[in-house]
Formats: C-alpha cells, sequence, structure tokens
C-alpha cells in the first residue's frame, strides 16, 4: 500500500489525527526539527492511501485554514519504496467544504473516494 509522507506534524496534530480518524494507518518518524508554534519535536506522518488515510490528510490540510490557498510537499512512498514528491495545492474559498477537499485530494493521490459520497 502507498503511503503519504507529511513532514513536520506536531505531536497534538498526530494525536488529533489518530483520535479522529481510528481506523487510518498512521505511523510517525521522530525529526530534528521543531515546531516553533508549540516548542515541541515535530514529527513525519506516515499515512496510507486509503479512503480514511485521505479523509485524514484532507482534516490536517483543513484545520487551521486562515488563507485562501493550501500549499504542501507530500512525498509518496510506494509499496516497493520508491518515493515522488508531490506538491498539493489546493484553491480555498468561504464555500469550500472537506469533502470538496478529500475528493480533491482523491483524484491527485488515485484513490476512489467514491464510496465516501454515496
Amino acid at each position: 500500500m502507498d503511503n503519504v509522507r507529511i513532514p513536520g506534524l506536531s505531536r497534538l496534530d498526530s494525536l488529533d489525527l489518530k483520535k479522529r480518524f481510528p481506523k487510518a494507518e498512521i505511523a510517525f518518524e521522530p525529526t530534528t526539527g521543531s515546531d516553533a508554534a508549540h516548542g515541541e519535536l515535530a514529527a513525519i506522518a506516515l499515512v496510507a492511501l486509503t479512503v480514511v488515510g485521505v479523509q485524514a490528510l484532507a482534516a490536517w490540510l483543513m484545520k487551521n485554514r486562515k488563507k485562501n490557498r493550501i500549499e504542501k510537499t507530500v512525498e509518496i512512498v510506494d509499496k516497493k519504496g520508491a518515493r515522488r514528491t508531490e506538491k498539493i495545492v489546493i484553491e480555498l474559498s468561504e464555500s469550500t467544504s472537506e469533502a470538496d477537499v478529500v475528493k480533491q485530494l482523491g483524484k491527485m493521490m488515485h484513490v476512489d473516494v467514491a464510496s465516501l459520497f454515496k
């Protein structure tokens, strides 16, 4: 199964994602960087590219949306270990919902999320 590597996730974000999406496969790797906002160590999150994983990724992206554009660079690691870097860019408006972001991420990550919207 492919994974998304998200650098710079705070421990608080990590715990929140695990609590909100207990069925998502999320693991964490410590890093040497720090989260300036909380003064805590940051981690790299490894999120399995499943429907629930895409939902968790969307929730994290939408959590603190104070801007009209979300832009993050993530790394996709396939089951053979091959890596590719993807830039996620989502243009937001006041009417953008988490479901809109899930659909866009599903398309970008090649994960069929249609079952969520039936």
